[in-house]
């Protein structure tokens, strides 16, 4: 219970603006105090909140704690440990997590992880081709396509490219 109340508020912090939120969704897992008593999911929506409210050292050393643990094969603690350390502008550390993705069976989600990374480096045209290849193939959901059109958008956009931007984020649209 404690944790669906923490991802509405969440949500509401999200589609809002309002950090308030946040703090809300930090009340209701309140009971958990520390990172070795907390149950995963309690901890991961402990450093996404971290992240959320710019904590980003804290949120670190908590998805450090969660994949450190026994049967550890956890997408999106590693997803959301690369974000940080993306944020964090520690971009080897970032790669070194989305590998762990990939280790932990979300290939897709690696290779767009490791793209962004990449775009972030200035390697647009090699980060570009990777986001197109997923793009293409074999059906994805369409937040899946979404997500990924949003990146390719971002990086479009970082590389001067107004008119290829604009359709990849009106293409995104339509998609979420």
């Amino acid at each position: 219970l404690a944790l669906s109340v923490a991802k509405r508020y969440l949500d509401q912090a999200h589609a809002l603006g309002d950090p308030r939120f946040a703090g809300l969704a930090i009340s209701a897992i309140a009971a958990w105090r520390d990172d070795a008593s907390a149950p995963d999911d309690i901890l991961l929506m402990r450093a996404t909140l971290q992240q959320y409210l710019h904590e980003f050292d804290a949120a670190a050393t908590s998805l450090q704690r969660l994949l450190a643990r026994p049967g550890a094969a956890r997408p999106q603690a590693g997803l959301t440990l690369a974000t940080v350390r993306r944020v964090q502008g520690r971009y080897a550390e970032s790669d070194v997590a989305c590998r762990g993705v990939a280790a932990a069976g979300a290939a897709l989600h690696a290779s767009a992880c490791l793209a962004e990374n990449a775009a972030l480096r200035g390697e647009l045209d090699q980060a570009r081709a990777v986001f197109e290849r997923l793009l293409g193939g074999s059906a994805k959901p369409p937040a899946t396509q979404a997500w990924l059109t949003t990146s390719l958008a971002e990086l479009e956009q970082r590389a001067g490219r107004a008119a290829a931007a604009e359709a990849a984020f009106k293409t995104a649209l339509r998609l979420d």
